[in-house]
Formats: C-alpha cells, sequence, structure tokens
C-alpha cells in the first residue's frame, strides 16, 4: 500500500507541474497577433525573446510527455506487480498412496516441486495427503529496490529541475511584463501626446483657414474699393480732359476772332493810310 500510495502521490505531482499544451501556444499566439512594434529588451528584441522561451517551453514540453510516459510506463509494471501480490492461498495436491504408514521408505518426492515448502501432512486410512503451500512471491532484492529508489530519485530531480526551470521562466515572463508595462505606458503617454498635438494641428489649421477666409475677404474688399476708385478717377480725368478740350476749343474760338480782328484793324489802317 506504501508503494500503491508512492507511485500515485508522484504521478499526481508530475501531472500537476506543467499546464496544458494550449495555454503555451495561446500565450505565444496573443504575443505574436498583438506585438507590432520592435521594443528591445536586455539588448534583445521583444519577439526574439519570447521566440526563445516559447522553443524552451516546446523543448520542456516533449521533454516532460516522454519522461511521464516512461513514467507511467514504470508505474504501471511495479503496479502490477504490487497488485499481483496477495495472500497465500493453500492449494490440495493430489493423493500420493503409499504402501504401508509404518514403511520405511521416504515419502515420494518430485523435483518439480522441490521449490514448494511441505507445510502439513495428514493421514487418512492408509493414505497420505501432503497439504503444500504456493511457491512464495519472489520479492525483490535490495540491487533491484536500489535501482527503483534511484529511478524514482531522478524522476523527483528532473521534476524539481522543471520546477525550477517553470520558476526562472515566471520571473523572466513577470520581468518582460512590467517592462512591457513601463514600454506600453510610455507608448500610451506618446499616443496622448500624438493627439494632442494632432488636435492642436486641426485647430491650428481651422485658425489658419478662417484667417485665409477673412484676408482674402478684405483683399476682395480693397480690390473692389481700388477697383472703384480708379474709375472714378478714370471718370474723372475724362471729364477734366472733356472740359480742357472745351476751352481749348473756346481758346481757339477766341484766338481766331482775336485775328481777324487784328487782321481786320490793319486792312482799315491802310485803307486810311491811303
Amino acid at each position: 500500500a506504501s508503494s500503491q500510495s508512492k507511485y500515485t502521490v508522484l504521478a499526481e505531482r508530475m501531472s500537476s507541474v506543467y499546464e496544458p499544451d494550449e495555454t503555451i501556444d495561446g500565450v505565444w499566439n496573443s504575443w505574436s497577433a498583438t506585438c507590432e512594434v520592435t521594443v528591445i529588451l536586455d539588448g534583445k528584441k521583444l519577439n526574439d525573446v519570447f521566440g526563445a522561451i516559447k522553443t524552451q517551453l516546446d523543448y520542456l514540453r516533449r521533454q516532460h510527455n516522454g519522461l511521464t510516459e516512461k513514467f507511467d510506463n514504470f508505474v504501471d509494471v511495479h503496479q502490477q506487480e504490487h497488485d499481483s501480490m496477495g495472500s497465500f492461498v493453500n492449494e490440495a495436491v493430489p493423493p500420493l498412496a503409499l504402501p504401508d504408514l509404518s514403511s520405511k521408505e521416504e515419502a515420494p518426492t518430485d523435483n518439480s516441486n522441490s521449490d514448494k515448502q511441505i507445510t502439513n501432512i495428514q493421514s487418512t486410512k492408509g493414505s497420505v495427503r501432503y497439504i503444500q503451500a504456493p511457491p512464495v512471491e519472489q520479492v525483490l532484492d535490495a540491487e533491484e529496490l536500489q535501482i527503483m529508489l534511484d529511478r524514482i530519485h531522478a524522476l523527483e530531480q528532473d521534476v524539481r529541475r522543471h520546477e525550477s526551470f517553470g520558476e526562472r521562466l515566471e520571473k523572466l515572463e513577470a520581468n518582460v511584463n512590467s517592462k512591457f508595462g513601463a514600454f506600453q505606458s510610455q507608448v500610451d503617454k506618446l499616443n496622448a501626446r500624438v493627439d494632442a498635438t494632432n488636435a492642436m494641428e486641426l485647430a491650428f489649421e481651422k485658425k489658419f483657414a478662417d484667417l485665409e477666409d477673412r484676408f482674402n475677404a478684405r483683399i476682395d474688399q480693397l480690390s473692389q474699393a481700388l477697383d472703384d476708385k480708379n474709375d472714378q478717377a478714370q471718370r474723372a480725368t475724362q471729364d477734366g480732359l472733356a472740359e480742357q478740350k472745351a476751352e481749348l476749343s473756346q481758346l481757339n474760338e477766341l484766338i481766331l476772332l482775336n485775328e481777324l480782328r487784328i487782321k481786320k484793324a490793319e486792312n482799315d489802317i491802310v485803307r486810311t493810310s491811303q
């Protein structure tokens, strides 16, 4: 019973050391799917770090599966040997008739039954019945027991090494998660700053667009006013030119009239002098 409990406890202990395979694959697939940026962690890329971890976990899983299979076979074999060790049951051997109980002849023996132990002899009506015990169950010697214990100790050491490696992986995972959390915090801060910058840029673009619209409207207004003033100046200039032309025409008429008067006066003077 003690050996059975030892095998059972050790088997349960080994089966509870590692988590299901889909947990490892799920974690890896999750990281592979969500990790879109390259992060340098202790001189290595984060993807490479988790790739190495997954490789180690896959190797450890294969080693654990092989070790578990060997241990299960070992437990099954020795469990069968342990279960086969039941209580002894006396078996009756067919009677061997002797000619005379007082005869000096020795009881017949059989070489094939030499390893059986005679436990009792009963005499019934001149016949002898040998009540014999079954052969004693072969007991493992000290060397075989030591080999079994060494194997169990080796399995326990492998389990402890695997547990230690699992603890180191957990510490590494915690360290990576901590650093990745800090990095994610920095990324979130940068994203917040980028969002704020984008908001400021949009506000600036809106203000610039409003200013540009106001500037264009002012330019259009000034251009229209300048055009109006140019038109007014042009019309005033044209009106002034027309007035000057009229004045010039009047001056020309006066000049012609004066010339006619002078010419007439000269003619009158000539006639008078004659």
